[in-house]
């Protein structure tokens, strides 16, 4: 069997995101204001609140209180002459606020805090031990977590799962993502692992069409889950005389569709170190960065937001793309593709 591949700890639970800035007092005061809204002729029904308009009385102190309903959504904003009040209430249960100190023309002040409801987990139910798996156009059925190439006697050629899976909500849309590693063991030649990433969408788990991997000579581990992120750790080498770089860890999300890397920088989750003996091939200072060889992948940058964008040598590069890696003038660094008639020698 062909290489399928082009030549180029423990899980950590997201945890509820907690309000921030929140005083005693404050809490105190919403209350207030939502119990005299209560006493001032309020019925609660169903998710709704309707009141009739009080009229506040003069001063800043007053507690006038304004309540607007939409019927359909179930959606009550109050509004009180010194503090405003903003609340999501679904089915009776208020599961957003919003806090705000009002001036004396009664328009707000003060920031929004949001409280999502929990965070879907549904992603979890999918089964990722027998999940198809598709690369560049090629799908392969696992089965308890392995995939073995049946033209092989012997059953030790094919895709292996070695971590994961782990989840996180990496897009930020409230609902848990998920990634795992696979390490194909070929018959001959090197041992490469890869991480493959499932966003929720549409009530579905949806594979990522592209993977995050070293390339050809490179390896990655250590795959984790925080908040809003994976991360592994990872190594790669342009070819295969060439020492592989330092060990460094790729923090990661999703973008419209696409692995990208979140930290330190914005881009690309392909590698682009520098190596001694391989100097860049090219320049690519006018053209725009983007964080995969696809038109439609987001940018990383366009001409003018890097000091130098330099084409290196790379084991992931194609013949019409090329990996960068782009200089700002503070010395950060993202890497990234550019289309290869956009290098310049």
């Amino acid at each position: 069997m062909n290489y399928p591949y082009p030549q180029y700890d423990p899980n950590q639970v997201p945890q509820q995101p907690q309000p921030e800035n929140l005083t005693n007092e404050a809490i105190v005061a919403g209350n207030t204001a939502i119990s005299a809204a209560a006493a001032g002729s309020s019925a609660v029904a169903g998710g709704m609140i309707i009141s009739e308009s009080g009229a506040g009385a003069a001063g800043g102190g007053a507690m006038g209180t304004t309540l607007a309903t939409g019927a359909k959504t179930g959606l009550m904003l109050k509004l009180g002459i010194g503090l405003g009040v903003g609340a999501l209430v679904v089915g009776g249960a208020v599961v957003g606020i919003k806090l705000g100190l009002l001036g004396g023309g009664g328009g707000p002040g003060g920031a929004t805090v949001a409280t999502p409801g929990p965070v879907d987990d549904s992603i979890r139910k999918f089964d990722f031990s027998n999940a198809k798996i598709s690369i560049y156009g090629q799908q392969y059925q696992l089965k308890n977590g392995i995939y073995r190439d049946p033209t092989v006697p012997g059953g030790d050629v094919g895709f292996f799962t070695t971590e994961g899976p782990v989840y996180a909500d990496v897009d930020k849309d409230n609902d848990l993502d998920a990634a795992l590693i696979l390490e194909w063991r070929p018959n001959a030649g090197h041992t490469t692992t890869t991480a493959f990433v499932w966003q929720w969408d549409s009530g579905a788990a949806q594979q990522l069409t592209r993977q995050v991997d070293m390339g050809y000579y490179g390896q990655i581990k250590g795959l984790k889950a925080t908040k809003h992120a994976f991360s592994v750790q990872g190594t790669t080498a342009p070819d295969v005389a060439t020492a592989r770089s330092p060990w460094e860890k790729i923090v990661f999300g999703i973008k419209d569709g696409f692995p990208v890397r979140v930290k330190p920088t914005f881009g690309s989750v392909d590698p682009c170190p520098e190596f001694k003996d391989h100097p860049p091939t090219g320049r690519a200072d006018k053209a725009t960065v983007r964080v995969a060889p696809d038109d439609k992948a987001p940018t990383v940058g366009k001409p003018g937001d890097f000091s130098e964008v330099e084409a290196v040598p790379s084991a992931v590069s194609t013949d019409t793309w090329s990996v960068v890696r782009a200089k700002r003038s503070d010395g950060t660094v993202s890497c990234g593709w550019v289309p290869s008639s956009d290098v310049t020698q």
